[in-house]
């Protein structure tokens, strides 16, 4: 009771203490701010003239009236005019950022140690053109005074509410002492559980203690009735305990066998399997690990997985990826062999591993050795080559001979023509048989040009290019043809989207594919009723160009589409050479990237060239320059 008493009258205390400081708070400011806007009144009259001495009266006039503690003038560059301490003027102080009261309100506890400090600022204008601003600082005792004698209030009438706070209580405790003291002895002899000393029939004095002791009477019987059943539920919960010890023996028994076969099949695998920790150290490893890294390492328990091959910090790195970014990650590895044969190239593949609850533990690694594939796959290539060049000679050897026959056949003609009288001379007949086979061998020449090019092309100067200017450079170049056929260009998605993209081609060979592509384009839609119209389209992301010619022609049978790569073959039957699009084919290969067609017969055709979007360095420029020289 005393606490409360307490509590209540300090809540009281506080509350009426805080409203007093708050209002009179208020009123100093305000008269203080009122000061400061007169002074700063005062200070416009006496920044207009020249005299600066008239401010001394004026702050004298303010020392009178407040208990000042400094007034400072300051112009419009924040420099003092003028200051209550003379020692200031001509100091550069900045401008002020605000005006008015520039004080939070006072605590209790700091008035209770000393007068409140109040500062405010008003802005000197004359008209509306600011001069400067005046900066008042003063004490106040009154908050001080008027709290003190709020407290001796406040602690008059605590001590008289305490003195009668404690009579009463004396009267209540003792009145409802003894009836409390028997009902505790009755409530402890239950805790211990001798509900045989309980006595629930003794009447106990007072009426409040009467209810409160038959309430406790109907508590101590449901405590007897809940304890039977407790006695009850524990006999049936030992019971299923032992049910349930029984099945975790079975499940174990379960998890050891299937643990013990998956642990065969993983010896048995071929690829190697390691498990390793978010550090990187190895966990377990697989006879298929031992195996794929022979002559390099033994993985073994506690081992780093960066110390699987030489230089093995890109794979602990890729490992480590891996577990950060929850991501798989795959990492191929060439490095030489310990002995005298060649370079082995591994396949690592690293999986994240987390518990059920999400918490990252490791990752699993699988290394493959591919170095007897590469092989084989080089061989494969070479077999692949010398096929595509027995297909090339034989279709080479078809046209030179269609060629050549021509040739034959009109010479012949012409010997014919030749061989009679001289006066006698169809020269127009000689003149169309002559021209017959100039056609036939420029034809020839043409075709062998474009054979020697497919089959030994150029190596490719890989420099960071703007692909829009490239597209364009080729729009330009097909621009009459473009007229000539009344076809129109859509470019509205090329701008935008391929705006100032690099990529790392030759330029000059990547311009021939799109030259190829756009002719190709316009001879499709060349016998096409309506409108025809060539959209160009660029899409970019994070590591690729694409850039898309879309035609309104007729488009491509679909027996079609999987040979119109293929050299020779061609659905021009007077004009094609079929090696436009193999070369192009062949070009785009050569930098990395893809070129694809979609096509739907009726609605027009669609070619789409993809390129890395890349720097090219000297490196990769001798690199990609060595690979296309394979590929011839």
């Amino acid at each position: 009771m005393f606490g409360v008493i307490v509590l209540i009258l300090g809540g009281q205390t506080v509350a009426s203490l805080s409203k007093e400081v708050t209002r009179v708070d208020e009123h100093i400011a305000t008269q203080g701010t009122i000061v400061a806007q007169s002074v700063a009144a005062a200070c416009a009259e006496i920044l207009r003239g020249k005299d600066k001495h008239r401010f001394d009266p004026l702050i004298e006039r303010v020392r009178h009236r407040l208990d000042l503690v400094s007034l400072a003038v300051l112009s419009h560059d924040g420099r003092v005019v003028a200051h209550s301490d003379k020692s200031r003027i001509g100091h550069v102080r900045g401008r002020p950022r605000s005006v008015g009261l520039v004080r939070a309100p006072p605590s209790l506890f700091s008035l209770l140690s000393g007068p409140a400090i109040y500062r405010s600022r008003a802005p000197i204008v004359r008209g509306s053109e600011p001069l400067g601003t005046v900066e008042l600082t003063f004490r106040s005792h009154e908050l001080s005074r008027r709290i003190r004698a709020q407290l001796l209030v406040v602690g008059s009438m605590g001590l008289f509410w305490l003195v009668f706070g404690l009579l009463v209580a004396a009267a209540f405790v003792r009145r409802i002492t003894r009836p409390l003291g028997e009902l505790t002895q009755v409530a402890q002899a239950v805790t211990v559980d001798r509900f045989a000393d309980v006595d629930l029939a003794q009447p106990l004095g007072a009426d409040e203690i009467s209810a409160l002791h038959g309430a406790f009477v109907k508590l101590v019987e449901d405590v007897r009735a809940a304890r039977l059943r407790n006695q009850a539920l524990v006999a049936e919960l030992e019971s299923v305990n032992a049910g349930l010890r029984e099945r975790v023996y079975e499940v174990t028994a379960d998890l050891r066998k299937t643990k013990e076969y998956l642990e065969s099949v993983l010896q048995c695998m071929d690829e190697g399997v390691l498990t390793c920790d978010d550090e990187g150290e190895i966990v377990r490893a697989n006879e298929g690990a031992r195996r794929q890294l022979s002559g390099f390492s033994e993985p073994y328990r506690g081992d780093n997985v960066g110390r699987l091959l030489p230089d093995g910090e890109p794979l602990l790195e890729a490992v480590q990826r891996a577990i950060a970014q929850r991501a798989s990650e795959t990492l191929e590895l060439t490095r030489e062999s310990a002995g005298a044969g060649p370079p082995r190239t591994f396949v690592f593949n690293a999986y994240p591993l987390s518990s059920a609850e999400g918490d990252e533990l490791g990752a699993v690694l699988t290394v493959v050795d591919i170095s007897e594939r590469r092989v084989l796959d080089a061989q494969l290539r070479r077999h692949d080559r010398l096929i595509s060049l027995g297909t090339l000679a034989a279709g080479l050897a078809h046209e030179l001979g269609n060629y050549m026959h021509s040739i034959g056949g009109y010479s012949s003609l012409l010997v014919d023509h030749l061989e009679g009288d001289d006066t006698v001379i169809d020269a127009k007949r000689v003149r169309e048989d002559v021209a017959t086979i100039h056609e036939a061998n420029s034809r020839a020449v043409t075709l062998l040009d474009r054979f020697l090019q497919f089959a030994r092309p150029t190596r490719a100067t890989l420099q960071p290019t703007d692909i829009h200017a490239v597209v364009q450079e080729a729009l330009d170049m097909v621009g009459y043809r473009l007229r000539r056929a009344k076809v129109t260009v859509d470019t509205a998605a090329l701008e935008g989207d391929c705006g100032d993209v690099y990529v790392a081609c030759d330029a000059q060979l990547i311009k021939q594919v799109f030259l190829n592509l756009m002719l190709n384009a316009i001879d499709a839609m060349a016998d096409r009723e309506g409108e025809r119209t060539l959209r160009v389209r660029c899409d970019t992301s994070a590591d690729t160009v694409a850039v898309e010619l879309e035609d309104s022609g007729e488009g491509i049978a679909p027996e079609h589409l999987e040979r119109i790569f293929d050299p020779f073959f061609t659905t021009k039957e007077a004009t094609g050479t079929g090696l436009g699009l193999s070369i192009s084919h062949q070009i785009v290969a050569m930098h990395g990237g893809k070129l694809s067609v979609r096509s739907e017969r009726g609605r027009g055709t669609t070619l789409r060239i993809e390129l890395p979007r890349r720097a090219a360095d000297a490196d990769a420029e001798g690199e990609d320059g060595g690979r296309d020289g394979d590929n011839g």
